[in-house]
């Protein structure tokens, strides 16, 4: 039994070990990442390449398949935005594995067998020194953990643990070596303790520039005077007009009728008998509720979908209803009980999904109309396929974020590597697949007046209203230094009053919001003084200190160390991430998981 455990906790901590590591250096910006609709990547059982070498696909699988397994057995079924956010997120590990590698072999950071067999006698993971059963009065005992690990009937269980940690150790090394000359400054250490808890007192005054926007007259020559003296502000640089077409990725009728048939037959089940808590923590698919048997505890009218509570709301106590259908699939509701305009309910949820057969077939579907609208082009093949064309125009190709479909890397790389008139290939934006083609590009383009007459009225009115608005805020300021309260003198100025104690540096500021500008001059004023008028976002503000509250020496030698450890960590992430990064940047990246489906 003691075996057993051990060899558990074992395989538990390589794993954790890899996952901890790849969270530390997980990328979170964009890579420039070429594709080719003429790579033959199937052929050559390839996802990607990195400088020339290629990502497997079967291993990419592989990852990808593991993770959806581990990702459902904690969250239930996975929407396709969700399998989209996987599938980045291995590909983008794989992409920095394979570059951390080269680093490791032209560092020759290896690491020998009689280095990794010190590390496992002599190093035990912590989950394994918290094992009472290796305890000898009262203390982790490690000869009883040796004799364990020498133990000849262990050996596949060491054998894959070493074999793990010869994958770790020399990326161990690079991180320590990359990040070894790290050194904190006293003055960093102080700031960043004053910035995290020091604390103040403030009272100010908000003055939004939408509000004087009402009282703006505006003209046409105003609008051109102000184009003319603005031209900057209507040069456009790296945009395009796109024309797309989308194919949504929604369940079939066969995805429907399964659906429908599993909950259908979950209900036949619990209405003969079957436990329906026990029915929901192994079939019910909301993770948030299937763990406590799908309790969902007590309601009122208003906290769930109109669906669901006119379904709920007309039960008595111990009904099982027939299965409904919400957005979020099929459902099944026990209640428990009801109080007043309250119940208490249980619920067993099937997703309505796309399965993984339905998603092929739209991929395909969406990849033969781009071969049709490579020949006759989109709006041809549209009209053809009898498909809807979405126009968006000025979309920046250095960030293309259209609010439906989301920011997608394969549409950035299109839109810089094609010319107008070229169509892509089919990209998976997890909701859709989209086909998508250039109307036309706009390297360094100033727009006509009459282009941008809407914008430029906009634009004007803003900066009259801005004008209004601060001089609103500095007669308020002047009222202050008058004497005038300075509430009183922000209201008399149509302001709004607000009073905020035990603010620290990165306090979220009602009516403000989380702006280190107003949160920065805050701490830099001195206790009783009042700032002049300043703009923060689209207001103007002025503020008060009413008092600061400093660290005390004891509260600062409670804090340090940890700090101080918390504090390197940290700067040791962001060297090793810029670090990553910029090796990134200097690399030729090709993504060829569009081929695959993903």
């Amino acid at each position: 039994m003691v075996i057993s455990k051990i060899r558990k906790k074992l395989v538990i901590f390589i794993w954790a070990a890899i996952i901890i590591f790849v969270l530390f250096i997980f990328l979170q910006w964009g890579m420039d990442v070429a594709s080719s609709k003429g790579s033959n990547a199937k052929n050559l059982n390839i996802v990607g390449r990195v400088n020339g070498i290629g990502i497997s696909y079967t291993e990419f699988e592989k990852n990808y398949s593991q993770t959806l397994q581990q990702l459902r057995k904690q969250y239930g079924e996975l929407s396709p935005e969700q399998k989209k956010v996987v599938s980045d997120r291995i590909f983008n590990q794989m992409v920095a594995d394979v570059l951390m590698n080269e680093e490791i072999n032209k560092l020759h950071f290896d690491v020998s067998d009689k280095e990794i067999m010190n590390i496992i006698l002599n190093s035990p993971p912590q989950n394994v020194m918290n094992d009472t059963s290796l305890f000898t009065n009262g203390k982790f005992d490690i000869n009883k953990y040796r004799a364990i690990i020498q133990d000849p009937r262990n050996s596949q269980y060491v054998n894959m643990y070493a074999a793990q940690l010869k994958e770790v150790i020399p990326k161990q090394k690079l991180q320590d070596y990359i990040t070894s000359f790290i050194a904190l400054p006293d003055n960093e250490i102080i700031r960043n303790i004053v910035e995290n808890y020091q604390k103040e007192t403030i009272e100010y005054g908000v003055f939004p520039i939408a509000n004087d926007m009402q009282s703006v007259n505006y003209t046409e020559s105003q609008g051109k005077e102000y184009y003319e003296t603005h031209k900057n502000q209507f040069i456009i640089k790296n945009k395009a007009d796109i024309a797309v077409v989308r194919f949504p990725i929604e369940p079939s009728i066969t995805d429907q009728d399964l659906a429908y048939s599993e909950i259908k037959e979950i209900y036949n089940e619990v209405k003969s008998g079957k436990d329906f808590a026990e029915e929901a923590k192994t079939i019910s698919q909301d993770p948030g509720s299937a763990a406590n048997g799908g309790m969902l505890g007590w309601i009122k009218r208003g906290m769930m979908v109109p669906q669901f509570e006119k379904v709920a709301f007309s039960m008595k106590s111990g009904e099982i209803s027939t299965p409904f259908k919400t957005k979020y699939g099929w459902h099944i509701v026990k209640v428990y009980s009801n109080r007043g305009d309250s119940v208490k309910v249980a619920h067993i949820l099937i997703k309505l999904l796309p399965s993984d057969e339905t998603i092929y077939n739209i991929k395909e579907n969406a990849d033969n109309f781009t071969k049709i609208a490579d020949k006759i082009g989109i709006e041809k093949a549209a009209e053809n396929a009898k498909l809807s064309i979405d126009t968006f125009k000025l979309v920046d190709m250095d960030n293309p974020v259209i609010e439906e479909y989301g920011e997608t890397r394969e549409l950035k790389q299109f839109l810089k590597n094609h010319k107008s008139g070229d169509i892509s290939y089919a990209v998976n934006t997890g909701k859709y697949f989209i086909v998508a083609s250039i109307i036309a590009k706009y390297d360094s383009t100033l727009l006509p007046f009459d282009k941008v007459k809407d914008v430029v009225k906009d634009s004007t009115m803003f900066a009259t209203a801005q004008i209004i608005t601060r001089g609103r805020a500095a007669g308020a300021y002047k009222l202050i230094q008058k004497g005038k309260s300075f509430k009183g003198a922000v209201e008399d100025r149509k302001g709004k009053y607000y009073k905020m104690s035990d603010i620290t540096m990165f306090s979220n500021i009602p009516g403000i919001g989380n702006e280190l500008k107003f949160n920065g001059a805050a701490f830099s004023l001195k206790e009783g003084l009042t700032s002049k008028p300043f703009k923060v976002g689209n207001k103007y503000t002025i503020l008060r200190v009413i008092n600061k509250k400093d660290i005390s020496q004891d509260e600062l030698k409670k804090i340090l160390t940890n700090f101080v450890s918390k504090l390197k960590s940290m700067k040791q992430q962001e060297v090793f991430n810029d670090w990553l990064k910029e090796l990134i940047d200097k690399s030729k990246i090709e993504d060829y998981r569009y081929q695959f489906g993903y």
